[in-house]
């Protein structure tokens, strides 16, 4: 009906969707710090941004729908419970927004970061712009 290309794609967004973690590391396997400080969220992370990067190689659509996917995500992210809430808002700020801002995304890069920012400090835009 939608032909081998539509077929690609969703392989491709539900590929990365089975990649996805809900995790909270400050830094990448491969940084300045030890093994000892490598967790398997970190090595996880990592996989997931490989898996990112491995499907943008492939078509850059993908990674396109993904980010549209997570930004729609974040506006209904109220109904999860505070720590699924937290960790996907940081998991948002760490890999999200910044794939955006590579990609020359910059309003959907801002757009993740202010709902990103709303969860994680419920004051944030009240204190800001009041």
């Amino acid at each position: 009906m939608f032909g081998e290309d539509v077929a690609r794609l969703v392989d491709g967004v539900t590929k990365l969707t089975k990649a996805e973690i809900i995790g909270d590391g400050q830094f990448l396997p491969g940084s300045e710090h030890s093994d000892q400080d490598i967790t398997d969220k970190d090595i996880a992370q990592a996989e997931t941004l490989r898996k990112m990067l491995m499907a943008m190689a492939e078509d850059v659509r993908v990674v396109l729908i993904k980010l549209a996917d997570r930004l729609h995500n974040m506006r209904t992210v109220s109904a999860l419970p505070d720590n699924r809430r937290e960790a996907f808002s940081k998991e948002t700020l760490e890999i999200f927004a910044p794939l955006a801002h590579r990609l020359g995304i910059w309003e959907m890069k801002w757009m993740l970061e202010d709902l990103s920012f709303q969860q994680l400090d419920e004051g944030f835009l009240q204190d800001d712009f009041s």
